[in-house]
């Protein structure tokens, strides 16, 4: 949320692994708009989530550690691309309303 002291903190966390995580062509970005965590189904805010290949993970250590964000998100992007993933529900509706062709195994 924009203003929060908490929230402004992170960022400037965010902020200090930003140009390394460029070098691995992985963008941050920001949004505060109201309602947006019911809207992606995320726990609370402040919150962040990697996106590969349409899949979400959400990060569920310490904001405060920058090295522990960057470490979860190198490891992410260099994880194979050939693992099934776990997905919630919202992301499993997303995939089936854009995916042609799906398999779940429920």
């Amino acid at each position: 949320k924009e203003g929060d002291k908490r929230a402004n903190k992170i960022l400037q966390e965010l902020e200090n692994i930003d140009d390394e995580c460029e070098e691995e062509d992985i963008d941050f970005v920001k949004i505060s708009d109201e309602g947006i965590e019911k809207e992606y189904d995320l726990p609370g805010l402040p919150a962040l989530a990697f996106y590969r290949h349409k899949f979400r993970q959400i990060y569920t250590g310490d904001m405060m550690h920058e090295e522990a964000i960057l470490d979860w998100v190198l490891e992410l992007r260099r994880s194979t691309p050939d693992v099934i993933e776990n997905v919630d529900r919202k992301t499993l509706q997303v995939l089936i309303n854009d995916v042609e062709h799906l398999a779940v195994f429920f």
